[in-house]
């Protein structure tokens, strides 16, 4: 809040104000010259982002000044500019700085009120007024320049990356130990590619730097701050300040309660919240999206010291016109007595209008609404996170507990796994380190891995002539397997060497005999439970849920059969099978759940059900046949 008297206050609410407006113009200016660095470009004339010291020139009184507005608009952490504009018969150069004071007559003289310095930004010439109307914005314009140099805001301190923004747009910054201590992210580090390819200005960066830390930043002639939402009411404002018409008062938003972190439109959600104050008052949620400084690495870090700045922030939306505050300013608490009604307010949005006396717009707006799965979301990024950063064509997915980490990284180099534990399509079981590449390959990277193929051991460790080997099964210590594992709907060969011999083997032992895959043939040995979908076992306790079958016949007689050739085989040879596809589907009883392919257990089951129910069809017309042929003597 601006520091005014108590009589200013009261003077406001008479009828027979006075009122004065003045604007200092400077001299110097943002110079036009091809060593500096532009800033935008308006009426052909360049903007520079060195000022020179400021020298006054002129002061535009009342006489020469006809209309004026200052605006300021901004939402809970983020940047504010504030703009001014006014119309005048004095012209005046792009790049000028210009001071506006604004004063009230009380008790004899003039209270006056300093809205700050501004940057003429463009001009236009009324030529049925003949006068010029004007449009400024305070400092903060300077930092609105595209980024040309990653290197002041990336792999630093986000305390150096502000100082050094500050320096690069000729403003000044001061952040001490207090600074510090009052808010603990500005220590923490913004990573190197943060703001690749990105098109963006500094002030964006200001920007994303404002919701990490927890705090909103706004300019004072040329000094960046930084600025808390104080929960601490300013001023009461009883009801003699508005106009009756146009007050608006609604729901109140808040108390802000949690404060939820989110990633890549809105998934992978973190979150740090109030449980206390959720059950007295319902769930109030803050979100913050796809912040690109947090967004890469631990938001652990940052969340606790974003939700201590938002937690218990409440307040009334509200939108209304009054006959002239003025002395509020942004991010200000405020309270509004009406009837002994009390509004409890924010000051975010605010226009003052001068012409031919003074009116005051103040509104603020509901905060965007949003209701997090809390049963998906985690308080963690150290438990779940899913990092998808478009900059960097990259997706990372991390799920840690205690010591064990297990995350799958996908880039432009491909897939990569590093996990205790890893399941594909159900069929791998195996933990520590390995890769599926981009050509199907899995090779092993660190240490060694194990699991279970549908029952068969496998194990890859170490190395033997530069290669993974492989075992399978129980195999005699004579017998190295050699070459890596090819995946394509499966196992598809495994390169097998024994004095001389090379084939494509796949063993799988059991209790009871095993299952081998050797060349092209399929050995079985004892009872077989599983040899990944080929053969079933036979053994009541393997099974359940048992039903009398009785329908092979109308199975095989709905079961297409087609001669086909291999697209694969360079010879004519017809082949005779059944084919799978969207145009050629069989019986759900003798296929796999997917439909991909022919369970030939079961098929071959339906086929000796459908020879029993021939069998039984056939004795029926014998018994005809016999009775015809008696009664025919």
């Amino acid at each position: 809040m601006k520091t005014v008297s108590n009589d200013f206050k009261n003077e406001l609410k008479t009828n027979g104000r006075e009122l004065t407006n003045y604007i200092n113009i400077y001299t110097d200016y943002l110079l036009t010259t091809e060593n500096d660095k532009n800033i935008l470009t308006q009426n052909d004339i360049q903007l520079l982002a060195k000022t020179q010291n400021k020298t006054l020139s002129t002061q535009i009184n009342d006489e020469h000044i006809f209309n004026i507005n200052v605006i300021q608009k901004g939402y809970l952490l983020s940047t504010m500019m504030k703009e001014l504009d006014f119309e005048s018969d004095v012209d005046l150069k792009v790049g000028m700085i210009c001071n506006y004071i604004f004063g009230l007559k009380v008790n004899g003289d003039y209270e006056t009120l300093d809205y700050g310095e501004f940057i003429i930004y463009k001009k236009e010439f009324n030529e049925d007024a003949k006068h010029w109307n004007y449009v400024c914005y305070d400092y903060m314009l300077k930092t609105m320049i595209s980024i040309d140099d990653r290197s002041i805001i990336e792999n630093t301190l986000i305390s150096n990356a502000i100082n050094n923004i500050a320096i690069k747009c000729n403003l000044i910054v001061n952040i001490d130990e207090d600074t510090l201590n009052e808010f603990p992210n500005l220590s923490q580090t913004i990573q190197t590619d943060t703001f690749k390819d990105m098109d963006m200005t500094y002030r964006d960066v200001l920007e994303q730097i404002c919701q990490a830390v927890g705090f909103s930043i706004y300019d004072d002639n040329g000094e960046l701050k930084f600025k808390s939402i104080s929960q601490t009411e300013v001023d009461t404002i009883d009801k003699t300040y508005l106009k009756d018409i146009n007050v608006t008062f609604k729901e109140k938003y808040g108390p802000i309660n949690s404060l939820v972190l989110s990633r890549s439109e809105d998934n992978d959600n973190i979150y740090s919240k109030d449980d206390e104050s959720i059950e007295q008052n319902g769930l109030h949620e803050f979100k913050i999206k796809d912040n690109l400084i947090m967004n890469n690495q631990d938001r652990d870090d940052f969340i606790d010291n974003i939700f201590e700045q938002l937690n218990g922030v409440e307040f009334y939306i509200n939108d209304f016109q009054s006959i002239g505050i003025c002395y509020l300013d942004w991010l200000d608490t405020y309270n509004i007595d009406i009837d002994n009604n009390i509004y409890k307010c924010l000051m975010l949005n605010d226009e003052i209008k001068i012409k031919n006396g003074l009116s005051e717009n103040i509104y603020t707006e509901q905060p965007e609404e949003t209701v997090t799965d809390y049963k998906t979301s985690s308080k963690s990024d150290k438990e779940v996170s899913f990092i998808v950063d478009k900059q960097k064509s990259e997706i990372i997915a991390k799920v840690s507990k205690g010591d064990v980490i297990n995350q799958i990284n996908l880039d432009e180099s491909g897939l990569s796994i590093e996990a205790s534990k890893i399941n594909i399509n159900g069929v791998i079981s195996a933990n520590n380190n390995f890769k599926v590449l981009t050509d199907g390959s899995m090779e092993a990277v660190n240490g060694k891995f194990s699991g279970e193929i549908n029952g068969g051991a496998i194990n890859v460790s170490g190395y033997s002539q530069n290669h993974p080997y492989i075992k399978v099964g129980d195999f005699s210590s004579d017998r190295y397997p050699y070459g890596v594992m090819i995946f394509d709907n499966g196992i598809s060969a495994i390169d097998y060497r024994d004095s001389g011999y090379v084939g494509a083997v796949i063993r799988t032992e059991y209790d009871g005999g095993y299952a081998e895959l050797n060349g092209d043939s399929i050995y079985c040995s004892g009872e077989v439970s599983s040899v990944y979908g080929v053969c079933q076992g036979s053994l009541e306790k393997l099974k359940k849920d048992f039903k009398k079958f009785n329908n092979g016949l109308d199975i095989i007689n709905n079961t297409e059969i087609y001669k086909y050739k291999y697209k694969n085989q360079d010879t004519d040879k017809d082949h005779i099978g059944f084919v799978i596809g969207d145009n050629y589907k069989y019986s759900k009883e003798i296929t796999n759940e997917d439909n991909t392919s022919v369970d030939l257990y079961s098929f071959t089951s339906v086929c000796c059900k459908a020879i029993q129910e021939q069998q039984e069809q056939i004795d029926e017309l014998k018994n005809e046949i016999e009775l015809l042929k008696r009664s025919d003597k």
